[in-house]
């Protein structure tokens, strides 16, 4: 067993159809589907699935859920009728060349599981909601996620775990189950060099059961010449950007409890997590704003600009943490845009800012950053360390 614990690597997120073929490897159960990229796949598929369907298009970003990227259907002309507007769809400047249809699953509730790799650490995480709105519901409450630091030899400990599950007020009819989730989530990080891997929802079945609704899998980019298998997944996504002056804006997010800490960062799940770190300290998250759709819209400069105003504008806010870690984006491009949106005196701005940026195209980024002069954290603990002392100051 090899673990690549390097906070600096490139990530490649895995379609979700490829992520739950490694759960079901591991015993996470996921619900019956097919793949399918025209009518007459899915009337293929449509043989062996019941009525009650949900259809998720397949590309490698977040925010379908909110982007229009999944569809429900009644019945097969239903499902098809979502399979051909699917199809020609674009979310966050991807084109939809597959679907995924499942059985609709009827659940009682909706709770989150995840672990990532981190400046050496690994750290399982599971949360009391999940869902589409688990990062509104975090930074409401941010002990919505609890984080478990896990040896990475041995996994985690059983009493560890089972403090986790009491913090979160997991059934116990349900500890065995959340037990083997997060063991099968250990072997997968171990096995496949994954840096991030999130179940959200992961949905309570009754009886004890669980099932992954969804799957989000990143692999460490450098660990891709040791697995040929995984290599062979990686997506090709068709990226259209849209016009200058077209991107609709950020979503915010905002904490009711208050901060003073503004987050913008890149992904979903991280940003959660880094929330949760966050509040470990004894500080909090003001407001978070995820700036993948900007980026992925060809618009880095108008989103990053707009989210830095924002908090300058907010009060609240004594300190900016922007944390990009990318392999799907170039990196350097994205701090181009940055450093316009910063302006050109470092000294002269409003609030702190403190950066932690890592990805594709990394050591010409530091270049730009140098010659600006901007210092880019070492890693994300310094970069929050830094940023908690500065909102504290």
């Amino acid at each position: 067993m090899r673990l690549d614990l390097s906070p600096n690597g490139c990530n490649m997120l895995l379609l979700e159809h490829y992520g739950k073929t490694l759960f079901r490897k591991h015993g996470v159960p996921t619900p019956i589907g097919a793949v399918v990229r025209d009518d007459s796949s899915l009337s293929q598929a449509l043989l062996s699935l019941p009525p009650r369907l949900v259809l998720k298009a397949q590309i490698a970003t977040g925010g379908r859920g909110k982007g229009g990227g999944i569809a429900f259907a009644e019945n097969a002309e239903e499902a098809r009728r979502a399979l051909a507007a699917l199809l020609r769809n674009r979310i966050n400047g991807h084109s939809v060349e597959s679907v995924l249809v499942e059985e609709r699953m009827v659940f009682t509730r909706e709770r989150y599981a995840g672990i990532v790799i981190e400046d050496g650490e690994i750290r399982l995480l599971f949360g009391r909601s999940g869902g589409v709105d688990v990062e509104d519901i975090t930074a409401a409450d941010p002990a919505n996620i609890v984080s478990i630091a896990v040896d990475p030899i041995e996994g985690p400990a059983v009493g560890q775990l089972q403090d986790c599950f009491a913090r979160l007020d997991y059934a116990p009819d349900y500890w065995a189950a959340y037990e083997r989730i997060g063991r099968a989530l250990f072997a997968m990080s171990c096995a496949y060099d994954a840096t991030m891997i999130e179940i959200n929802p992961l949905a309570e079945l009754p009886e004890g059961r669980l099932l992954a609704l969804d799957a989000r899998v990143a692999i460490d980019d450098a660990a891709l010449d040791r697995q040929p298998d995984i290599a062979a997944m990686q997506p090709h996504p068709h990226i259209t950007p849209r016009a200058p002056n077209t991107f609709a804006g950020l979503k915010f997010r905002e904490n009711t409890e208050g901060g003073a800490i503004g987050l913008i960062g890149l992904g979903g799940g991280l940003n959660v997590a880094l929330m949760d770190w966050i509040a470990g300290t004894g500080s909090k998250v003001a407001a978070l704003v995820d700036i993948d759709e900007a980026i992925g819209s060809g618009q880095a400069q108008q989103g990053l600009a707009a989210a830095l105003e924002a908090f300058d504008r907010n009060p609240s806010i004594r300190s900016i943490l922007i944390n990009i870690i990318t392999c799907g984006y170039r990196l350097d491009e994205i701090v181009a845009s940055l450093l316009l949106a910063l302006g050109p005196n470092t000294g002269q701005r409003a609030k702190p800012v403190i950066l932690h940026l890592r990805g594709n195209g990394a050591a010409r980024a530091q270049q730009l950053l140098s010659a600006a002069g901007w210092t880019n954290s070492p890693s994300i603990a310094a970069a929050i360390e830094a940023a908690v002392a500065a909102a504290r100051s």
